[in-house]
């Protein structure tokens, strides 16, 4: 079972400890499932981020780093510079991020973005591409917005993992709470940073929320149902209708990704704790599932955004 202290760190520390070949398919079989382009996080004891388009014969190494994001328009990618390490202090884990930069597609004209003291690693970009949601310090200080090329950094929620709505409207995002016995719930707010309401609570750690692809829902990956394994489940905006979404009879599903049609679903698959993770694409209406690359924390530009 994954500690829910420690998720966030073992995103972003996990690509550097796990010594795994990275082996993927072609950019080819992307294009069956409407993805344009793919960037992720190789098995790969360097650390390095890796891109896949539909005209790739194989994944292009861009840069060393972690948690990359698209811009909107599939040119820029921001990250997180290979700087995270955990080091265990009587029995605490204090952990370093690196700062966030942005660079080309193709990995070239890499800028840096910020000097936050413990570091900021990318969450999101926002539709309109004016800004960036990231984590700042270790992830105790939640999340902040930074505009690129504008004001820097414009506000702060006290949370995790926030994600614009697809029309930019509103945000969503769970919080991490201090006492780990309680329970994890996923949030909303006003793209703005107003108006914050909780949507659901969680006995488990609920990880990774996204949205649905009309913006009505809520995907999120958790342990609720079974112990040790994630499921990926989804609920209305006002906490109503929850129902699991997608699951597996071999893996633990995290970090759900829908195609704008409702068709795929792009997730984060793994057998075991820190276990190699492989992406995988499953159709949700035969059901299958189709392993597209072996590494982890996938960012899609989809052919209709």
């Amino acid at each position: 079972m994954i500690n829910p202290r420690y998720f966030l760190v073992s995103l972003l520390l996990v690509t550097y400890i796990l010594p795994v070949p990275a082996v993927c398919q072609t950019g080819a079989v992307l294009q069956s499932f409407g993805i344009k382009k793919l960037v992720f996080e190789a098995d790969s004891p360097q650390g390095y981020i890796s891109v896949l388009d539909q005209q790739s014969k194989k994944p292009k190494l861009v840069a060393r780093g972690a948690m990359a994001v698209w811009s909107p328009d599939g040119q820029k990618i921001a990250y997180c510079t290979p700087e995270p390490f955990a080091v265990a202090i009587k029995g605490t884990t204090q952990v370093i991020l690196g700062q966030m930069k942005v660079m080309n597609a193709d990995g070239s004209g890499t800028q840096q973005l910020t000097e936050v003291p413990g570091g900021a690693c990318p969450i999101d970009w926002s539709p309109d591409g004016k800004r960036i949601a990231f984590t700042a310090g270790s992830g105790e200080h939640g999340f902040v917005v930074f505009a690129p090329g504008g004001n820097g950094v414009g506000s702060m929620v006290s949370g995790n993992a926030g994600r614009w709505s697809p029309d930019g409207s509103k945000m969503l995002f769970w919080k991490r709470l201090k006492d780990p016995k309680s329970s994890r719930p996923i949030w909303l707010v006003g793209g703005d940073g107003s108006d914050p309401r909780k949507v659901i609570d969680d006995s488990s750690l609920a990880v990774c929320p996204s949205w649905s692809s009309n913006g009505q829902s809520i995907l999120f990956s958790s342990e609720r149902e079974h112990k040790g394994k994630y499921e990926v489940f989804r609920v209305k905006l006002d906490g109503s209708g929850l129902e699991t979404f997608a699951t597996s009879s071999k893996y633990s599903l995290s970090c759900p990704l829908i195609s704008p049609d409702g068709k795929y679903l792009v997730v984060d698959a793994r057998k075991r704790d820190f276990d190699d993770s492989i992406i995988m694409v499953l159709d949700l209406t035969t059901r299958a599932e189709t392993p597209i690359a072996h590494g982890r924390n996938p960012q899609i530009i989809w052919d209709r955004q």
